[in-house]
Protein backbone atom coordinates (compact mmCIF):
# COMPACT_ATOMS: atom_id res chain seq x y z
CA UNK A 1 0.00 0.00 0.00
CA UNK A 2 1.32 3.23 -1.05
CA UNK A 3 2.17 5.71 2.07
CA UNK A 4 0.42 8.49 1.28
CA UNK A 5 -1.97 10.92 3.31
CA UNK A 6 -4.82 10.65 0.43
CA UNK A 7 -5.11 6.69 1.44
CA UNK A 8 -3.92 6.91 5.24
CA UNK A 9 -7.40 9.79 5.25
CA UNK A 10 -9.40 7.17 3.29
CA UNK A 11 -8.51 4.15 5.45
CA UNK A 12 -9.33 6.12 8.66
CA UNK A 13 -12.46 7.31 7.95
CA UNK A 14 -13.77 4.36 6.59
CA UNK A 15 -12.18 2.02 9.58
CA UNK A 16 -12.98 4.76 12.74
CA UNK A 17 -16.20 4.02 13.53
CA UNK A 18 -15.58 -0.18 14.14
CA UNK A 19 -11.94 1.09 15.94
CA UNK A 20 -14.33 3.23 18.58
CA UNK A 21 -17.05 0.54 18.50
CA UNK A 22 -13.70 -1.97 19.77
CA UNK A 23 -12.54 0.51 21.74
CA UNK A 24 -15.78 1.76 23.66
CA UNK A 25 -16.39 -2.25 24.64
CA UNK A 26 -12.74 -2.50 25.72
CA UNK A 27 -12.39 -0.30 27.73
CA UNK A 28 -16.50 0.50 28.74
CA UNK A 29 -15.85 4.10 28.87
CA UNK A 30 -16.90 6.07 25.54
CA UNK A 31 -14.43 9.24 26.60
CA UNK A 32 -11.67 7.22 27.24
CA UNK A 33 -12.29 5.24 24.02
CA UNK A 34 -12.33 8.87 21.75
CA UNK A 35 -8.91 9.24 23.51
CA UNK A 36 -7.19 6.00 22.75
CA UNK A 37 -9.32 5.93 19.09
CA UNK A 38 -7.53 8.83 18.34
CA UNK A 39 -3.79 7.70 19.71
CA UNK A 40 -4.42 4.84 17.75
CA UNK A 41 -4.86 6.88 14.41
CA UNK A 42 -1.55 8.74 15.23
CA UNK A 43 0.23 5.43 15.45
CA UNK A 44 -1.16 4.06 12.76
CA UNK A 45 0.04 7.80 10.89
CA UNK A 46 3.37 6.95 12.46
CA UNK A 47 3.93 3.62 10.92
CA UNK A 48 1.64 3.66 7.90
CA UNK A 49 4.65 3.65 5.71
CA UNK A 50 5.93 0.59 7.49
CA UNK A 51 2.07 -1.66 6.74
CA UNK A 52 2.85 -3.86 4.18
CA UNK A 53 -0.94 -4.95 3.65
CA UNK A 54 -0.09 -8.66 4.60
CA UNK A 55 -3.77 -8.33 6.95
CA UNK A 56 -6.87 -6.26 6.27
CA UNK A 57 -6.18 -2.60 7.63
CA UNK A 58 -8.47 -2.93 10.42
CA UNK A 59 -6.60 -6.69 11.74
CA UNK A 60 -3.21 -4.04 11.37
CA UNK A 61 -5.60 -1.45 13.28
CA UNK A 62 -6.75 -3.95 15.93
CA UNK A 63 -3.20 -4.92 16.80
CA UNK A 64 -2.56 -1.23 17.30
CA UNK A 65 -6.02 -0.96 19.37
CA UNK A 66 -4.63 -4.03 21.77
CA UNK A 67 -1.18 -2.39 22.85
CA UNK A 68 -2.89 0.97 23.76
CA UNK A 69 -5.85 -0.11 25.94
CA UNK A 70 -3.03 -2.60 27.44
CA UNK A 71 -1.01 0.75 28.33
CA UNK A 72 -3.72 2.56 29.23
CA UNK A 73 -4.70 0.00 31.81
CA UNK A 74 -1.49 0.22 33.29
CA UNK A 75 -1.35 3.52 33.50
CA UNK A 76 -4.78 3.88 35.42
CA UNK A 77 -3.48 1.11 37.91
CA UNK A 78 -0.71 3.15 38.42
CA UNK A 79 -2.45 6.11 38.39
CA UNK A 80 -4.89 5.20 41.04
CA UNK A 81 -1.94 3.83 43.04
CA UNK A 82 0.71 7.22 43.48
CA UNK A 83 -2.99 8.86 43.71
CA UNK A 84 -4.18 7.07 47.01
CA UNK A 85 -0.55 5.46 48.17
CA UNK A 86 -0.22 2.05 49.50
CA UNK A 87 -4.11 2.05 50.81
CA UNK A 88 -4.96 1.28 47.25
CA UNK A 89 -4.23 -2.49 46.93
CA UNK A 90 -6.77 -2.62 49.64
CA UNK A 91 -9.56 -0.24 48.59
CA UNK A 92 -10.10 -1.31 44.89
CA UNK A 93 -11.22 -4.80 46.61
CA UNK A 94 -13.70 -1.94 48.14
CA UNK A 95 -14.41 0.15 44.81
CA UNK A 96 -18.11 0.33 43.78
CA UNK A 97 -19.39 -0.32 39.62
CA UNK A 98 -20.27 2.63 37.90
CA UNK A 99 -22.33 -0.40 36.18
CA UNK A 100 -25.17 -2.16 37.45
CA UNK A 101 -24.35 -5.90 38.43
CA UNK A 102 -25.61 -8.38 35.95
CA UNK A 103 -28.46 -8.92 38.15
CA UNK A 104 -29.48 -5.25 37.39
CA UNK A 105 -28.43 -4.89 33.47
CA UNK A 106 -30.91 -7.86 32.70
CA UNK A 107 -33.89 -5.80 34.33
CA UNK A 108 -33.23 -3.21 32.23
CA UNK A 109 -35.24 -2.96 29.01
CA UNK A 110 -32.39 -2.46 26.25
CA UNK A 111 -30.89 -5.95 25.99
CA UNK A 112 -27.55 -4.24 24.53
CA UNK A 113 -26.36 -2.48 28.19
CA UNK A 114 -26.73 -6.16 29.42
CA UNK A 115 -24.50 -7.31 27.09
CA UNK A 116 -22.11 -4.73 27.34
CA UNK A 117 -22.11 -5.16 31.88
CA UNK A 118 -21.54 -8.79 31.09
CA UNK A 119 -18.32 -7.55 28.74
CA UNK A 120 -17.54 -5.25 31.66
CA UNK A 121 -17.33 -8.22 33.89
CA UNK A 122 -14.84 -10.10 32.09
CA UNK A 123 -10.89 -10.24 31.51
CA UNK A 124 -9.65 -7.92 29.14
CA UNK A 125 -8.38 -11.34 27.11
CA UNK A 126 -11.73 -12.73 26.86
CA UNK A 127 -13.68 -9.75 25.99
CA UNK A 128 -11.19 -8.59 23.00
CA UNK A 129 -12.40 -12.59 21.27
CA UNK A 130 -15.60 -12.19 21.79
CA UNK A 131 -15.67 -8.66 20.59
CA UNK A 132 -14.00 -9.73 17.34
CA UNK A 133 -15.86 -12.93 16.93
CA UNK A 134 -19.30 -11.99 17.55
CA UNK A 135 -19.25 -7.72 16.77
CA UNK A 136 -16.79 -7.85 14.02
CA UNK A 137 -18.17 -11.00 13.01
CA UNK A 138 -14.38 -12.08 12.65
CA UNK A 139 -13.76 -16.31 11.92
CA UNK A 140 -11.11 -17.90 14.52
CA UNK A 141 -8.32 -17.53 11.91
CA UNK A 142 -8.61 -13.84 11.26
CA UNK A 143 -9.02 -13.79 15.10
CA UNK A 144 -5.75 -15.77 15.71
CA UNK A 145 -4.31 -13.79 13.20
CA UNK A 146 -4.75 -10.58 14.84
CA UNK A 147 -4.26 -11.32 18.29
CA UNK A 148 -1.45 -13.52 17.17
CA UNK A 149 -2.07 -16.79 18.86
CA UNK A 150 -2.67 -20.01 17.63
CA UNK A 151 -6.55 -21.03 16.92
CA UNK A 152 -6.75 -23.49 19.40
CA UNK A 153 -6.15 -20.85 21.82
CA UNK A 154 -8.86 -18.20 20.28
CA UNK A 155 -11.15 -21.26 20.72
CA UNK A 156 -10.42 -21.94 24.25
CA UNK A 157 -11.01 -18.34 24.87
CA UNK A 158 -14.52 -18.16 23.01
CA UNK A 159 -15.36 -21.40 24.97
CA UNK A 160 -14.74 -20.30 28.38
CA UNK A 161 -15.76 -16.74 27.89
CA UNK A 162 -19.00 -17.70 26.81
CA UNK A 163 -19.48 -20.33 29.90
CA UNK A 164 -18.69 -17.03 31.84
CA UNK A 165 -21.07 -15.30 30.44
CA UNK A 166 -23.45 -18.17 30.58
CA UNK A 167 -23.00 -18.78 33.96
CA UNK A 168 -23.11 -14.55 35.03
CA UNK A 169 -26.35 -14.13 33.04
CA UNK A 170 -28.05 -17.52 34.83
CA UNK A 171 -27.01 -15.93 38.02
CA UNK A 172 -28.21 -12.05 36.93
CA UNK A 173 -31.69 -13.90 35.88
CA UNK A 174 -32.01 -15.58 39.26
CA UNK A 175 -31.10 -12.43 41.57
Amino acid sequence: MEPSADTFDAMAEACRPRVYRAACLLLDDPHEAEDITQKVFLDAWRGWGRFEGRSEVFTWLYTILRRACARHRRQMWWRLFRAAGARTMQALDDYPADCPSPGEATSVSDDGSAVRALLKKLSPGLREVLVLRYVENYSVSEIAQALKVPEGTVKSRIHYALQIAAQRWREGRTA
